[in-house]
């Protein structure tokens, strides 16, 4: 803005052919702004905050598998140890621990000073486990956790690995209750040292989930085993977390929909999504299912899982994009409708129907295979086992299920069509495809309001902070496109159903921007973008898009050329820079030209040479003055 507003005033006055230049300037940099290229990875840049960053952060660590569930702690100490970043104290000067206030070290009560959380996860020596975590750190992340030093936790993605690399270094697993994590984080993070109490975590949690309510639009399936091996006694317990599950939904016949399956010998489906279309009406029901004993046929539980999810019994047609998630829970191998091979074959043709589904093994007598063949990919986010059916466990395992319902994706086609769709502001919509060979182009048309779309493979729910491709419209048609090669990225593996890589699962975010925000989507197969030129780009659309980037400690980096979005930024910006400054430095030195050109007809002859003295070393010379 300071460099426009110096050369607008400093050629103010000067034209070409009529045309001011200060408007040629404009011109020029209003095509600047419209074509800046770049993503964006912020869990990669010192010292930025927000909720959005700590959501990237939190997704990339679980997406990577190495850990497991948290139950939402991590996410927890973020806001209450720095209110994701945002507290003025987070980044001072002398401290390094970052949003997740990871100390160095700390002084004990008795004036010792004791290593802190940083340095407890450098301690291989007490901690061999750290070793193999090491280096799956580093085949994931491209991160050499070895030369890692404090001061690289001012980086947002390094504080919330070391936080996790420390949690799991302690042997008590993390709880899953507010009051119970409020004890854990004063004992095991905090510290009897530090200036925390248990009462703060639970006021500051509280304060925060009031302020972050979930709304969204779902068609929910649960799925149901009520075989013998169960027991009466054990189904109860699975109808109280069916109740808790469902009371966390906004129920209604234009927000979310929740039908019920349960499983034995046979199938049978104990109410469609049209049945109920308000939370007591619906908890009525879930309280006089009936416990029906038997054997395990998982398959046919499956199979009319995907009849169920029909126009024709209430599931909204997936050109509304609203996401089709199912739940199921089991104890046992299937035995029954062709045993373990036909539940895998079910599985994979609910995926094929586009249902997200979320899988729970209760137990000792899972067969893993079973559930991870269930379960939407990566298990990381959609598999869950738990050893019983203890109340306090699936107490936990319900705050997990509704993290995850809130996020979900609707998983759409290429070629799909989304109508209709509607957005206040802030809220946003979460998508899924496979990306073919080919690539595909995503056109959105916003009818009213403005959107932005961001786009990853990294991540389900990307987002301001972190994305590969983004998009935004503002009452017009925008379109983008993407090929595979821009999600080659040599440190994520295929998924487990994935057999070549010729398809990469996308995940996009729409977000609304203004109080109403009306669109449409299309994806198409292949490059249809319309081309851009001065004539025909609307100004009101802006697309960017990164390669695959990650952020090496060390020299074994294998992606060590990759530009950063905003050096990218910076060098397309400069470049305009300088070429403008060369266009505008020519028109100068050509006005001043002909300006001296016109007056030379008017001056007088030059006067005589007069002698100038040189450096008495030199002869002296003549010169015009």
């Amino acid at each position: 803005s300071a460099l426009f507003t110096t050369l607008q005033t400093s050629i103010s006055t000067m034209s070409l052919k009529g045309l001011k230049i200060r408007e040629v300037v404009v011109f020029l940099f209003c095509a600047c702004a419209l074509f800046t290229f770049g993503g964006k990875d912020s869990t990669l840049e010192p010292e930025t905050s927000g909720a959005a960053v700590v959501d990237a952060v939190i997704q990339r660590i679980e997406r990577s598998g190495l850990f497991p569930d948290e139950k939402g702690f991590l996410r927890r100490i973020a806001y209450v140890e720095s209110k994701f970043g945002k507290d003025p104290g987070t980044y001072r000067n002398d401290y390094h621990g970052g949003i997740w206030q990871v100390d160095h070290s700390y002084t004990d009560m008795n004036g010792v000073v004791q290593p802190g959380a940083f340095l407890d996860t450098k301690d291989t020596t007490s901690h061999p486990g750290l070793v193999d975590k090491y280096r799956k750190i580093e085949e994931y992340f491209g991160i050499d956790w070895n030369v890692v030093e404090w001061e690289d936790l001012r980086k947002p993605l390094y504080s919330g690995l070391a936080a996790r690399l420390y949690l799991s270094n302690k042997p008590a697993p993390i709880p899953d209750e507010l009051q119970d994590q409020a004890e854990y984080w004063k004992q095991h993070y905090n510290g009897a040292d530090g200036a925390g109490t248990e009462q703060r975590f639970i006021d500051d949690v509280m304060a925060l989930e009031r302020i972050e309510v979930c709304h969204v639009r779902l068609d929910v399936i649960f799925v149901l085993d009520s075989s013998g091996s169960i027991g009466a006694g054990d189904f109860e317990s699975v109808r109280m977390f069916t109740k808790d599950v469902v009371e966390q939904l906004d129920i209604g016949s234009d927000k979310t929909r929740v039908g019920l399956i349960t499983f034995s010998t046979s199938a049978t489906v104990q109410f469609s999504l049209d049945m109920y279309q308000t939370n007591s009406s619906l908890l009525n029901a879930i309280t006089s299912i009936p416990y029906d004993g038997g054997s395990t046929n998982t398959p046919d539980g499956l199979k009319t899982l995907i009849q169920q999810f029909d126009t024709a019994y209430g599931a909204r047609p997936l050109s509304q994009g609203i996401p089709r998630f199912a739940i199921v829970v089991t104890d046992g191998q299937s035995n029954e409708g062709g045993g373990p091979n036909a539940t895998i074959a079910a599985a994979n043709s609910v995926h094929e129907n586009n249902i997200a589904t979320y899988a729970v093994g209760v137990g000792s007598s899972i067969d893993m295979d079973e559930i991870a063949a269930i379960a939407t990919d990566p298990d990381s986010q959609y598999v869950r086992q738990i050893s019983s059916f203890d109340v306090g466990e699936l107490s936990a395992l319900q705050n997990s299920l509704n993290r995850q319902a809130c996020k979900a994706p609707a998983i759409v086609d290429v070629g799909q069509e989304i109508v209709n769709n509607s957005l206040e502001a802030n809220q946003s919509s979460f998508f899924q495809l496979d990306l073919p060979q080919e690539g595909i182009t995503i056109s959105i048309d916003v009818m009213e309001g403005h959107v932005v779309l961001y786009a990853s493979n990294k991540i389900q729910n990307p987002n301001e902070a972190f994305y590969d491709f983004k998009l935004e419209v503002d009452s017009t048609i925008g379109d983008l496109y993407m090929s595979s090669s821009d999600f080659l990225d040599p440190l994520t593996g295929l998924k487990k159903r994935q057999t070549t890589a010729s398809s990469i699962t996308v995940y996009f975010t729409i977000q609304g921007k203004k109080a109403i925000n009306d669109f449409s989507m299309n994806t198409t197969m292949g490059d249809v973008t319309v081309p851009t030129n001065s004539a025909s780009t609307p100004t009101n659309t802006t697309s960017t898009a990164l390669p695959p980037v990650s952020d090496p400690k060390g020299f074994n980096t294998p992606v060590i050329a990759t530009l950063s979005s905003v050096g990218a930024t910076v060098l397309l910006l400069a470049a305009a820079v300088m070429v403008l400054a060369s266009v505008v430095y020519w028109l100068h030195v050509r006005a001043k030209r002909r300006a001296r050109e016109v007056k030379v007809i008017h001056v007088q002859p030059p006067p005589p040479p007069k002698l100038v003295h040189a450096h008495k070393h030199q002869e002296p010379h003549y010169a015009w003055l």
